[in-house]
């Protein structure tokens, strides 16, 4: 079982070999072997296609890069979604990478090696995970720690995933690392760099500055913490500056309705939300043995990663912009939750009570990859998927309704934002080139001068299509006729409308 004490020497000739090898080279071994391991783990999410968020944001952007010599000022002239152009994340580095894949690429390999790209950025992210424990925990615990961080679910979907989070949860990990070696220089620049990528990035930069500015005999003043911090709050200006924001699109979002969404969803990452309550628990009672300054030090950290983090969330919904809580937003705390339980359990019962806990919750989280604790109706079936491996089921369904609607017999298909995103791009891999029957929802001309038939597909993201579906449901010149698809757990439809 892993034990949590001090380290000690590892038997076998490979351990020896692997010692005796440069921190350099023991830094290389270990990632491949980890991406190694997450490409095994994750390879039936390798030849995806664009999922819901992906098809929207990075990757139109990072395809009009490839096909405009990345003029990346042309693409921040650019529209963002909600106008139907490619700009939304037009400043963020993962935008520049996929514009450098697609420019490599075919469009066969374009979605393939872009998933293997992430799962090497994830792979990087675990490694520093393994590092920021190793120092207190044995070998044997560290790794069972990237283990765990690797099965909750929201991260395994993450995994498989071509999106901002996994990039966010590398770098605030290689900023925490840094801060632990006090290479503030470094801490500074991934810091910075998680900010380009969305301005939660900087929450880790903030939580272990906070944690080393409250040690006994502290080495760094405020003004040198200010002035870590300044790069990572420059960039995180410069969206508002140039007029990037989405927070005009949501003002008329009810303040209070968004904080108590954010609570009930916060709930749905349930093996997180039990490790929170017992690391904050048992962090209230009295350690039967004392804690080394390295171990308080991650321990601080941990607690001001969380703090940080509800923080962050709940100032930006009441007073910067009225945006939805969503689950994968969670995955930077993972490690850090975890290690904080463990320590704390540990310190308090000791280590078999905390391997008995550990290893129960892993078992819990391999049962729950797919989200069958949640159900798949109401308001959680549109929070499932991102908390869950889930998501790949309403992917195939959106291929299977979609491919379906445009196959029959060439009728106008009306498309809601985000799908019609996925078949304007055929790199997304939804089809192989554009369809000449397809238009955008808002495209859906007034009643009295509607097609004779035409085709509203409907899958599992309804939400953007029930204003207008009520509308053609209450028009009595229409009759419907539904197809009706099924994958996993999800249910889809395609509704043929003609006129009387």
């Amino acid at each position: 079982m892993a034990t949590l004490s001090e380290p000690t020497r590892i038997p076998g000739r490979f351990a020896t070999w692997f010692v005796n090898r440069s921190s350099r080279s023991r830094g290389i071994l270990t990632w491949l072997a980890l991406f190694a391991g997450v490409v095994l783990l994750k390879r039936n999410s390798i030849g995806l296609p664009a999922s819901f968020d992906e098809s929207w944001a990075v990757l139109p952007g990072g395809l009009w890069l490839a096909e405009n010599q990345f003029n990346i000022a042309g693409l921040l002239q650019q529209p963002q979604w909600f106008d139907l152009g490619p700009g939304t994340y037009a400043l963020s580095p993962v935008t520049w990478l996929t514009g450098l894949v697609a420019a490599i690429t075919t469009p066969e390999t374009f979605m393939p090696t872009l998933h293997l790209v992430h799962m090497a950025i994830g792979a990087v992210g675990l490694r520093e995970v393994y590092r920021f424990a190793r120092p207190v925990w044995t070998p044997t615990a560290a790794s069972f720690l990237v283990v765990m961080t690797v099965l909750i679910p929201v991260m395994n979907a993450q995994l498989g995933a071509v999106y901002q989070e996994i990039p966010i949860f590398t770098t605030g990990m290689l900023a925490v690392n840094a801060a632990l070696r006090e290479d503030w220089g470094k801490a500074s620049f991934w810091g910075a760099l998680g900010t380009l990528f969305k301005p939660s990035g900087i929450v880790s930069l903030v939580a272990v500055v906070a944690a080393h500015l409250l040690r006994r005999n502290r080495t760094l003043g405020i003004r040198k913490a200010a002035t870590i911090l300044l790069p990572a709050l420059i960039v995180g200006v410069i969206p508002i500056l140039l007029g990037r924001s989405v927070g005009s699109i949501v003002d008329d979002r009810d303040t209070a309705d968004m904080l108590r969404t954010m609570v009930t969803t916060a709930g749905i990452t349930s093996e997180l939300l039990v490790a929170g309550v017992l690391a904050a628990a048992f962090s209230l009672l009295r350690s039967k043995r004392p804690t080394s300054p390295a171990t308080e030090y991650r321990l601080i950290t941990s607690y001001w990663m969380v703090g940080g983090f509800v923080a962050f969330f709940i100032i930006t919904i009441a007073f910067v912009a009225k945006l939805a809580y969503l689950p994968r937003y969670t995955i930077v705390l993972v490690p850090f939750v975890f290690f904080a339980a463990g320590q704390n359990i540990k310190d308090r019962f000791g280590t078999v009570t905390t391997a008995v806990l550990a290893s129960t919750l892993a078992i819990v989280m391999v049962f729950n990859q797919t989200g069958r604790f949640y159900g798949a109706d109401g308001f959680l079936s549109e929070v499932v998927n991102e908390s869950s491996n889930a998501h790949q089921d309403i992917i195939y369904l959106t291929d299977l309704v979609v491919s379906a609607a445009i196959s029959e017999n060439e009728l106008p298909i009306y498309l809601h934002q985000n799908t019609w995103f996925r078949v304007m791009y055929p790199d997304l891999g939804f089809v192989e080139e554009v369809p000449m029957n397809v238009y955008h929802l808002g495209e859906l001309p007034a009643p009295s001068d509607l097609p004779s038939a035409f085709i509203v597909p409907v899958t599992s993201n309804a939400a953007p299509l029930l204003a207008v579906l009520d509308d053609l449901d209450a028009n009595p010149d229409l009759t419907q006729t539904e197809v009706t698809f099924t994958y996993g757990q999800f249910f889809g439809r395609y509704i043929i409308y003609e006129s009387r």
